[in-house]
């Protein structure tokens, strides 16, 4: 379930980091009061995945500090491990705290960035008369991750250094990636995943590593940390829903 959901976070990175155009907010017309009735699953395969995740970008020269929330769901016609597009089903509608997601064709899935903020619980609302996905309201009871150390995260990378990312100051995880991402489209160039319940306190990509990168003043250090999965049965399907914390800090890749 983590790998696909982190499929989910990468896409967002790629797609939202790029994209010009801003989403209106337009907030849902469902108020989703009341929870729809459901069960802790183990299942392994999904009749859909909700992934919600709050943004953080900071640079310190110009000095920038925004916030945008993101929302990713998909929703299948038979359950399957893989988000499988070619299984995708549409939905009458679908929103996270009254932010509308709307349906985002080429990537099969619904999908949205908002510059705007929320704060947890995340309550899901899906509207749905496809005769397979249920209509349902889920509030998800995890407290949303934070990062509390990117006042400490360098400004430069230097190419004939390693580089030396803390991750002190992070709370409610249950997993964490760091990212490397250059260019005017920010693309990935290096990562590192930390495992569940580790006690690092830092993590360090080597010379080597850092000596491939090419020097830019469009570089970015991005951090990604995630709450516990939860994995829902609702009226007889398995959904599962994910918080995500995503803090990215500008940064100059120089020799």
């Amino acid at each position: 379930m983590r790998q696909i959901l982190l499929t989910f976070v990468i896409f967002i990175f790629v797609f939202f980091s790029c994209k010009k155009e801003t989403a209106v907010t337009t907030k849902s017309t469902n108020s989703g009061s009341g929870q729809t009735p459901s069960q802790p699953s183990n299942a392994n395969v999904y009749s859909g995945m909700l992934s919600f995740s709050k943004s953080i970008a900071y640079a310190k020269i110009p000095y920038q500090y925004s916030t945008s929330i993101n929302m990713v769901a998909y929703f299948a016609s038979s359950p399957n491990s893989t988000a499988d597009t070619t299984l995708f089903i549409k939905v009458d509608s679908v929103s996270a705290n009254n932010y509308q997601v709307p349906f985002a064709p080429f990537y099969h899935e619904y999908a949205v960035t908002y510059n705007s903020n929320t704060n947890s619980p995340i309550i899901w609302n899906v509207t749905s008369h496809n005769g397979i996905t249920p209509s349902f309201t889920y509030i998800n009871p995890d407290i949303e991750p934070i990062y509390n150390g990117y006042t400490t995260l360098p400004d430069t990378i230097f190419l004939n250094k390693s580089l030396t990312v803390n991750i002190t100051g992070i709370y409610n995880m249950d997993s964490l990636r760091v990212f490397v991402l250059l260019g005017q489209t920010l693309s990935v160039q290096l990562n590192a995943i930390v495992p569940i319940n580790s006690h690092s306190v830092s993590i360090v990509f080597p010379q080597s590593q850092i000596s491939t990168l090419t020097a830019t003043q469009n570089g970015q250090i991005r951090i990604s940390v995630e709450s516990k999965t939860q994995i829902r049965k609702i009226l007889g399907k398995d959904f599962g829903f994910d918080n995500w914390f995503n803090f990215s800090k500008s940064a100059v890749v120089i020799q």
